[in-house]
């Protein structure tokens, strides 16, 4: 089931979770994996997630992510308010574990109570262990860009960047803070963080011993690049390095693999006005992911086509999961569709 999750074959991979359930109806792993494909995964249905998740619930009332998965379920359907309450619930037998506030943060960021948010996640910070503290700060950074403030989140990433001891935790804000930077033009920020994380990704390719990561590591450093080159207007540089990006990946058995490229391309094209072109590469890009289905609707937007574009908002606007591409385009979806 997993495995076919990872290709997208959501359906196919349900009968294998449901096959799972019949042959251990008290195993719960099978349960949350199916709440989550479809709370996460298309064709989505929550009342499903809900279903499963009340099972998860029943076989383990004691257990924090129980409460977790239900209070994912409301944020889900958008009843903050009852979320919120299971996320509380869940802080009850989280022990030491700061995810719940983590958790009641995103809620409080998305009911736009920023003050909350913030209260939230210092206190999940208070209570990390070293490794995660970087993950709960940088979701502590983006309440800066839902206020409107990339310039704030920007600095406080690079704040918790420079706090960080280990070199492989400072990826995930360093990556936060570049895709912030990208998206409001702050090229000289973008170009400081990639140069920063470009040794760091290196260094645990080495570690790693295998050409194949090596060779994914140059990919992801190539597309980032080619994001870069493109939103600064170097339309050729890009498409130079999309080219590049296609060659490293050509050997990965993935189907997946050309995702990435046709990201560069698409972005490439709608930067130029090439609507139609842009959709056709959005629509082999990876489209789970926010800001790429943000493209996608303004590129639709574009080619004048108002059904698919109002699509493409909601489904951005309802999506209230948090995330730094969800922290970029949330608002903007939200005011095309009122």
């Amino acid at each position: 089931a997993g495995g076919l999750s990872g290709i997208k074959k959501y359906e196919e991979a349900r009968e294998y979770m449901a096959k799972a359930i019949e042959l251990a109806p008290e195993f719960v792993p099978a349960y949350v994996q199916a709440g989550n494909s479809y709370l996460f995964n298309d064709p989505k249905d929550y009342e499903k997630a809900e279903q499963f998740f009340q099972k998860v619930l029943e076989l383990a009332p004691t257990e924090q992510r129980s409460y977790d998965f239900m209070g994912d379920v409301y944020r889900a359907k958008g009843d903050f308010e009852k979320s919120r309450d299971f996320y509380t619930k869940a802080t009850e037998y989280s022990g030491d574990d700061g995810s719940p506030f983590q958790q009641r943060g995103h809620v409080n960021s998305f009911l736009g109570d920023f003050a909350a948010a913030r209260a939230d996640y210092d206190k999940a910070l208070s209570m990390a262990k070293e490794n995660e503290r970087p993950g709960f700060a940088v979701y502590r950074a983006l309440v800066n860009v839902y206020e409107g403030n990339p310039e704030m989140a920007s600095e406080e990433l690079k704040n918790t960047v420079t706090q960080t001891k280990k070199d492989n935790w400072k990826q995930f804000p360093l990556t936060s803070a570049f895709w912030i930077a990208i998206h409001n033009k702050m090229f000289d920020t973008a170009e400081e963080l990639h140069a920063e994380w470009v040794p760091i990704r290196m260094e645990q390719a080495k570690k790693g011993g295998t050409d194949a990561m090596m060779r994914d590591a140059f990919a992801a450093q190539t597309y980032r690049e080619g994001m870069l080159t493109c939103m600064k207007g170097d339309y050729a540089g890009a498409a130079a390095l999309a080219d590049k990006l296609t060659t490293l990946v050509e050997p990965d058995a993935d189907p997946r693999k050309m995702e990435r490229v046709h990201h560069i391309l698409g972005s490439i094209a709608l930067e130029q006005g090439n609507f139609a072109e842009a959709v056709k590469h959005f629509d082999q890009a990876n489209t789970d992911n926010i800001y790429i289905k943000y493209q996608l609707a303004k590129a639709h937007e574009g080619a004048g086509e108002s059904k698919l574009v109002m699509q493409y908002y909601s489904d951005i606007a309802q999506n209230n999961f948090n995330s730094v591409p969800e922290a970029l385009t949330r608002q903007i979806a939200l005011e095309k569709i009122r």
